[in-house]
């Protein structure tokens, strides 16, 4: 479950205002005073927003809901996210992560500015990133221990945050004729490098019933490669699993700068604990909901 929720990560969400950022420690443990956010909307600015509620189930039995909400300006774009345990598994094991990001569109790609994250189990963990054009600053309380597991800084660079990295997915800007699903996602969450790329498979047809959205989709393998920041043992011994994404496209109508959204409405993979699935049940593109 840590890899579906990591994928994720990427995914999460659900308030429409961005956090105020809250007090952190670098990751040498002096007190520092992060730069306060940067906006990336500017008031009255034709807009495209999209907001998306996932709910997430194993062998059957939820186990979390996972939100976001994003707008994209001209030239800009700003996401919140949110994700919570639920069901049985909340009963014994309570996790909440709030968290956003804001940045520039440039070209087919995002460039974020600041993402921030709150995410609460056992202990509270708050994690800030900054982004400059040499160099991806980290502030966290409590501080991570970077010197074990390192990322280099150069494989910081052009990278996105986890809130960044499912926003650029589901934006469809880097969608093509030879890339029915996207570019591959190059993510850094502060602790962990890792990339997520997408082969296409095929083309196909939900039905509503049975997916919560009905309609046309591409499906595509989701493949998730460990870069650095990571235990060398953590998957010696362990069998993986194919993730699947069926992404659906949603036209806008709004005057805004996007024409249409590649929302992951579906995504499956097999666990030990049986299959896990994440199932959009609520698609609201610029204020009109698209899903029953």
């Amino acid at each position: 479950m840590v890899k579906l929720f990591s994928l994720f990560t990427s995914a999460c969400f659900a308030s429409a205002m961005l956090m105020a950022p809250v007090p952190a420690c670098a990751a040498d443990g002096t007190a520092v005073a992060p730069p306060g956010p940067v906006m990336a909307t500017a008031p009255g600015a034709a807009s495209n927003k999209i907001q998306l509620v996932w709910l997430v189930y194993v062998s059957g039995i939820k186990i979390g809901v996972v939100g976001l909400k994003s707008q994209f300006v001209p030239g800009g774009y700003a996401a919140v996210s949110n994700l919570k345990t639920g069901g049985i598994v909340g009963a014994f094991y309570d996790a909440h992560i709030e968290a956003n990001s804001a940045g520039f569109v440039a070209g087919p790609a995002l460039r974020p500015t600041q993402y921030n994250a709150d995410a609460t189990s056992k202990r509270r963990q708050i994690t800030q990133l900054r982004y400059t054009a040499s160099a991806v600053q980290l502030y966290a309380n409590p501080t991570y221990n970077t010197k074990r597991f390192p990322v280099p800084d150069e494989l910081k660079l052009n990278t996105l945050d986890p809130v960044s990295a499912m926003t650029f997915a589901i934006s469809g800007i880097s969608v093509s004729q030879q890339r029915p699903c996207g570019d591959t996602l190059h993510v850094f969450d502060g602790a962990r490098r890792y990339d997520v790329e997408f082969r296409f498979i095929n083309e196909v047809t939900l039905q509503s019933d049975e997916q919560g959205y009905g309609g046309p989709a591409v499906k595509c393998e989701v493949i998730y490669k460990q870069i650095a920041g990571f235990k060398p043992s953590v998957n010696q011994g362990k069998k993986t699993y194919p993730i699947y994404v069926w992404g659906a496209p949603f036209e806008t109508s709004a005057q805004g700068p996007l024409k249409r959204f590649l929302v992951p409405v579906r995504i499956e993979t097999e666990t030990s604990f049986g299959t896990a699935k994440a199932i959009a049940r609520k698609i609201a593109v610029d204020g009109a909901r698209r899903t029953k």
